[in-house]
């Protein structure tokens, strides 16, 4: 007797409470902003008929909204960079130590910031960054006490608590990609003499640049969207686009431009996450090295 079909009746309703979920809570929503971003019309007007796209041609005919968008990318593009910059040595000593102990102890120290409200690491930047902080205090025993020298309200705070925000998404990332290297080719490219510096550059990097595709991606996409530390430690000042979002939709209840705001920025964190990750496919340019008295010809 043959073995009996597995029952894909089975599978299917496991999938069927999973995906009417979603479905109901990502879906519905989504479809109901785009529907609202359609309708152009007073403030506070939802649905209509016919659909348009003038609401689209006025936010994206808005000089304004186009600087806070590219605005809002740099600073999203900055904060993953340094990211990515501060995860690497963490998650190369988490892969790398022989001690649980410290392996342990530097995956908690690492992950901690995930357990923390947004909202009071936020708060915690603020008493940092002030203008009466130990930043501060630095910044005046070094330029003098002329002015309260304090970073909030600066570009420059907003990338440091957005860095702090998205090191733990980076690296986990990072960290399966690095445990699937094999250690045996790390000791023989340090058998063949190279540094520690190119081996990282030459090995360990390409070798682990899926996971760093995919922790810049979640980073990227996480710095985009933010709204309550640019808020807090950017000020009303230098917004970022969720702003903008919050502003339409909160303050002034222009649903149809919010949404229409919203949208744009889906579409352009759905657009960097295709062009980011377009880079992990891109095969490495290897030079050819001609054979060893080979002709010209």
């Amino acid at each position: 007797m043959s073995a009996p079909e597995p029952r894909r009746s089975g599978a299917v309703g496991l999938l069927a409470a999973p995906v009417a979920v979603l479905g109901a809570m990502l879906v519905v929503p989504l479809l109901v902003i785009v529907a609202n971003s359609l309708v152009h019309g007073a403030p506070g007007v939802v649905g209509g008929w016919p659909p348009t796209l003038a609401v689209y041609a006025d936010v994206l005919g808005d000089p304004r909204v186009l600087a806070v968008l590219g605005r809002t990318l740099v600073i999203a593009a900055i904060a993953t960079a340094c990211a990515v910059l501060v995860a690497y040595p963490i998650a190369m000593v988490i892969v790398t130590a022989r001690s649980r102990a410290v392996r342990a102890f530097c995956t908690i120290a690492a992950l901690t910031p995930l357990l923390v409200s947004v909202v009071l690491r936020t708060f915690g930047w603020q008493v940092l960054l002030g203008a009466g902080g130990p930043v501060a205090a630095v910044l005046t025993a070094l330029y003098g006490p002329r002015r309260l020298l304090g970073l909030i309200g600066t570009d420059v705070a907003t990338v440091i608590g957005l860095t702090h925000m998205l090191v733990p998404f980076v690296l986990l990332g990072l960290l399966p990609a690095l445990d699937r290297i094999d250690p045996n080719v790390l000791r023989a490219a340090d058998t063949l003499g190279a540094s520690r510096v190119r081996i990282f550059w030459r090995v360990v990097v390409p070798l682990s640049r899926p996971g760093l595709v995919a922790g810049a991606m979640i980073g990227f996409a996480l710095g985009c969207t933010a709204y309550v530390t640019p808020a807090l430690l950017g000020g009303q000042a230098n917004p970022v686009f969720a702003a903008l979002v919050y502003e339409r939709n909160f303050v002034a209840f222009d649903w149809n431009t919010g949404a229409a705001l919203s949208v744009v920025l889906l579409a352009v964190v759905v657009l960097s996450g295709v062009v980011i990750g377009r880079f992990a496919r891109w095969p490495r340019r290897t030079r050819q090295r001609r054979p060893v008295g080979a002709g010209t010809g």
